[in-house]
């Protein structure tokens, strides 16, 4: 962060590490060398550990001065989101502290009153631009301390992955344009808005066409939720285990095939089966197929 290009982001570490990760098991699917970058995303990672922890949260970066952003001395942005979410995503090592951050934040930027989860805060005021674009927003608009919808459906899903059941499933109805006040939102509820005012009028939607935003949502609610994910050319049928969801169906059409998936409610015993027999997967063949989750 600055014009001398030596700040440093912790996000982007952790991003690194993501994708670090993700390659090297490529290249391992393709029999190649992934040594090299298992280790960059291991120091990665004990770098964010060594150098970016503030006692029950993650920074967010250093400026080219070397101070801090997202600390709890700050006067604007104490903390950021992204990197407590992003901990959850880069299977940061401590998994204490990457409870403890999931839970600072989530006291520190869900804002159930107005029904938005803030992407940091405080906001920048404006008086000091050294954090470039997003201080010329007005302070609680947008990126500047709003909801920015990609990191908080982020959060959500951090908040899932790790366990954190309850929260997510409150972070979820938050986001969701079918619980907004029509009134407060001003915004279609059938788009998902990329972004909701935390300050001017709280809880206004703003940019309502955001396809990003909404394709994260459905991610979200499709892998992690109704547990459906593909790997290595197989489907797996496994939700959540969420105490009030209920039961649920679906039609997935893949390659013209139409697979018909009912779920039951929970608590399920996590048995699958495919049209009438058990089964741990499905290898998609072309033909129509029954999956049924007990």
């Amino acid at each position: 962060v600055g014009v001398k290009g030596k700040g440093e982001s912790v996000w982007l570490s952790q991003f690194a590490a993501v994708v670090l990760d993700a390659f090297s098991a490529l290249l391992e699917a393709l029999g190649e060398g992934a040594d090299v970058y298992r280790t960059l995303a291991k120091n990665l990672r004990e770098a964010v550990d060594r150098s970016a922890w503030d006692g029950d949260h993650y920074l967010r970066a250093y400026f080219d001065d070397g101070r801090k952003m997202g600390a709890n001395l700050c006067e604007e942005c104490r903390i950021d989101s992204l990197t407590q979410s992003f901990a959850v995503f880069a299977k940061m090592p401590d998994k204490m502290r990457v409870q403890t951050a999931l839970q600072t934040a989530y006291t520190a930027l869900v804002d159930s009153e107005n029904g938005l989860v803030r992407l940091f805060w405080p906001p920048f005021s404006g008086k000091d631009r050294s954090a470039g674009y997003v201080a010329s927003y007005p302070p609680g608009v947008r990126e500047n301390g709003g909801q920015y919808t990609h990191a908080a459906v982020w959060f959500c899903r951090a908040l899932f992955e790790s366990g954190n059941q309850k929260e997510g499933e409150a972070v979820l109805s938050l986001l969701n344009p079918l619980n907004k006040d029509e009134a407060v939102y001003k915004t279609e509820p059938y788009y998902f808005a990329g972004d909701v005012y935390a300050a001017v009028e709280p809880g206004r939607g703003g940019w309502s066409l955001y396809t990003g935003a909404a394709g994260q949502l459905f991610a979200l609610v499709t892998e992690v939720i109704l547990g459906l994910h593909m790997q290595d050319g197989r489907l797996f049928f496994e939700p959540a285990e969420i105490p009030q969801m209920g039961a649920f169906s679906y039609t997935l059409i893949l390659d013209g095939a139409e697979i018909s998936v009912e779920g039951a409610a929970a608590p399920r015993a996590g048995k699958v089966l495919i049209d009438g027999s058990p089964a741990a997967s499905l290898l998609p063949d072309g033909k129509n197929h029954h999956i049924k989750i007990r």
